[in-house]
This record gives structure tokens, C-alpha cells and sequence, in this order.
């Protein structure tokens, strides 16, 4: 199996709390959020993680239905993080994930078919 490695770069930006992220040549603005002293206008760190584990879920439905022959109209995933913000601002507290929820919502796949797709 050929691998070819994922990178992505950041940088400050000229504006307290907010950096330029570098994907592929493409750029992408994120921000601290307010409790950290940043603008809080873009997309923070926390929501950017989320969205790219929910953009994983979707794509992994899409390819093993397909794989599977199952008709999949449409996927809807959302992930959800618990954490508590007050531990990145130097309070005694676990600042890491507590836990994290995913949901799936499928159209098109009968429940066997579902439950295929989930595993």
C-alpha cells in the first residue's frame, strides 16, 4: 500500500489570536476563542477537530456503502466534544476531551444495511 503523508501548517496572523492554517496551498483563518483572548469571528481549534472527524465519519459511510452496494442518499454527522475550557486557561482542570459523541443519520439503507455501515 502506497502512503503519502497529510500535513498542514499554522501560523500567527498580524491579529492577537487568530493564525492562517496552510492545507494544500489552501488557506483557512482560525481563532482563539474569547476565554483565551481572541477575536472568536473564525472557526476555533476545538470546532476545527470536530468538523474533520465528522468529515471522516461521512466519507467512510460513502465509500463502504458504496463498496457494499448499499443506495445511500444522504449522511448526516455530527460530533460533539465535552471539555472543559477553564483547564487551557491555566486552571486546575483536565483540560483534554471527556468525551466525544458521534451521530450518524442515514437515508436510504434499511436498519441491517445501517448497522453495516456503523461497524
Amino acid at each position: 500500500m502506497r502512503r503519502s503523508p497529510a500535513t498542514a501548517s499554522s501560523h500567527l496572523s498580524n491579529e492577537r489570536g487568530r493564525a492562517l492554517l496552510t492545507i494544500r496551498g489552501q488557506h483557512l483563518v482560525t481563532d482563539s476563542p474569547a476565554s483565551l483572548a481572541g477575536p472568536n469571528e473564525a472557526v476555533n481549534p476545538v470546532e476545527l477537530l470536530l468538523s474533520a472527524l465528522a468529515a471522516c465519519a461521512t466519507f467512510i459511510c460513502e465509500r463502504v456503502a458504496q463498496e457494499q452496494g448499499i443506495e445511500l442518499q444522504a449522511v448526516n454527522v455530527t460530533v460533539a466534544g465535552d471539555f472543559d475550557p477553564r483547564g487551557l486557561c491555566g486552571e486546575p482542570v483536565d483540560p483534554r476531551f471527556q468525551a466525544i459523541r458521534v451521530q450518524l443519520a442515514l437515508d436510504g439503507p434499511d436498519a441491517a444495511q445501517g448497522t453495516l455501515l456503523l461497524e
